[in-house]
Parts: structure tokens; sequence; C-alpha cells
């Protein structure tokens, strides 16, 4: 299955994601936190640094389909509902 573009990025924290700038520019990573109105997303990418992503400059998050369940089955808060 591939990735789902997620656009309500506070639902995501704790998932692993890949984030994407264009299609050039890409980092996979875990979600560390989120503003509430989904404007900006900490991640703590693969490389152990901390990113900070902003939905106005054009990044988009995209999560796969199995870290969706797992975060169901764990009983994780939020999900990844738009």
């Amino acid at each position: 299955m591939s990735p789902r573009r997620v656009d309500f990025w506070l639902g995501l924290i704790g998932l692993s994601v890949e984030a994407r700038l264009d299609p050039t520019h890409r980092i996979s990573g875990v979600v560390d936190d989120a503003m509430p109105d989904s404007s900006l997303l900490w991640l703590i990418a693969s490389d152990g640094s901390r990113q900070i992503l902003e939905k106005r400059r054009g990044h988009t998050v995209y999560v796969h389909p199995q870290a969706i369940r797992h975060a169901e089955l764990a009983g994780m808060p939020g999900g990844v509902s738009q």
C-alpha cells in the first residue's frame, strides 16, 4: 500500500511519517509534536536531528496505512482523522 497524505498533523504524534517539500526533498522520522492548527510539526528525523516543518512553506506529510493500523491497535489517541 502506498503512503497516504495527512493534513491533520496533530493526530500524527508518535507515528513514523515521510515529509516532503517537493519530489526531491524528503525526510523520514517520527512526529514529536504538532500545533493544534496543524501549521507546524516537529519531526525527529531518522538521523536523530529535530526538524520543524511548516505547512505554509509547502511541506506535506505522508503516513503508511500500516502505521495507522499499528497506532489504532496500540490505542494511541488522536489517530490520523482529518
